[in-house]
């Protein structure tokens, strides 16, 4: 029924893990993670689709959201590479009859044009301390400023944690609009000394700031006759294989669950009422301790959901990767002799 209905899809359904219990089947909404539908990710869905493809490509996570300056820099830059600003070709194009030239050289004004080819734009660019200048040989703006923002400043300005290319592109709009608005003009010697400046206050604010401390993971001791339990996996891509490694403590000489190729099953088996799992799945920990899924496991936290009900007592617990080597380590082995027997 697959090949024949989504053919093109079968092997990416062969691969999916269907749960022991068999649930009922749910419809699920793709473009969550959760599978649960929301405003905001089908809006989302239907502008993209209006997006056109270079914008789609643009890598705005590395280029514009992450980028270690001021929220309005960024905003800023977004805009730029959406071409929402109101300079004097969009606004003509929109119908609004104003004069479209460019307030400092007199050629056709675009955002392009005031961060990139304008002569005051240019003599600005040469003055900035980055390693190239090879970036005004691009063409469309989104390539020129992906470009431009991976640039690291050259010494000795000091500024190493913060973005100077951004700080210059925003101290390029600025001054455009002061001369628009105020009749103010800039030298570019004052703007790219404007742009250091802005890059060296706000770097010095942020390491002034209290650096957050990492969360510390609270271990509670186990209750009475409790297992503690930790676990990790090992996962081959090309495969699709995956190992599995447990650990359990309290171990004593005469622990029942060597060798057991059902761990959990076993410890109920055994007797004890109450487990601690710990693991450095953090996804799989939070979706654990909510009433959250997740479309791609979701077959998996449904069983472990099932078998902790036969626990009196069970808690699931984050630990970071040091703390879970052990596990680390034989889930790993588990692999490699599950590749080796394959081969």
């Amino acid at each position: 029924m697959i090949r024949t209905v989504l053919p093109g899809y079968e092997q990416h359904i062969r691969r999916l893990p269907l749960s022991s219990s068999r649930p009922s089947d749910r419809l699920v909404w793709l473009p969550q993670k959760n599978g649960k539908y929301s405003v905001r990710s089908g809006y989302g869905l239907s502008v993209s689709e209006t997006i056109p493809e270079r914008q789609r490509n643009f890598n705005w996570q590395k280029n514009i959201w992450k980028l270690q300056t001021v929220p309005k820099v960024k905003q800023f830059l977004w805009r730029a590479v959406v071409e929402a600003f109101p300079v004097g070709v969009e606004l003509v194009r929109r119908g609004i009859q104003v004069d479209f030239a460019c307030k400092i050289c007199g050629n056709p004004e675009t955002i392009t044009h005031v961060l990139r080819d304008c002569q005051l734009a240019r003599k600005v660019w040469n003055l900035a301390p980055l390693r190239t200048q090879s970036h005004l040989n691009t063409v469309l703006c989104l390539d020129f400023l992906a470009h431009i923002l991976s640039m690291v400043s050259l010494p000795p300005i000091e500024v190493s944690t913060t973005s100077l290319p951004a700080w210059i592109c925003w101290n390029l709009w600025t001054p455009r609009n002061h001369r628009i608005f105020s009749d103010t003009t800039y030298s570019a010697y004052e703007i790219i000394t404007k742009a250091i400046c802005d890059a060296r206050a706000w770097q010095e604010a942020q390491s002034s700031l209290r650096k957050p401390q990492s969360p510390q993971v609270v271990t509670s001791p186990p209750p009475t006759l409790s297992v503690i339990c930790n676990v990790d996996a090992a996962w081959h891509a090309d495969s699709g294989h995956c190992g599995l490694g447990f650990t359990f403590r309290p171990l004593e000489e005469d622990w029942p669950l060597q060798h057991s190729a059902s761990p959990l099953i076993s410890v109920v088996d055994a007797g004890y009422a109450s487990l601690q799992v710990r693991s450095d799945s953090q996804t799989l920990m939070n979706l654990l301790n909510s009433q959250d899924t997740h479309t791609e496991i979701h077959a998996i936290v449904n069983d472990i959901r099932l078998l902790a009900l036969s626990f009196s007592l069970i808690s699931f617990i984050f630990v970071p990767c040091t703390d879970n080597v052990e596990a680390d380590t034989l889930a790993k082995d588990a692999l490699r002799a599950l590749l080796y027997h394959i081969e």
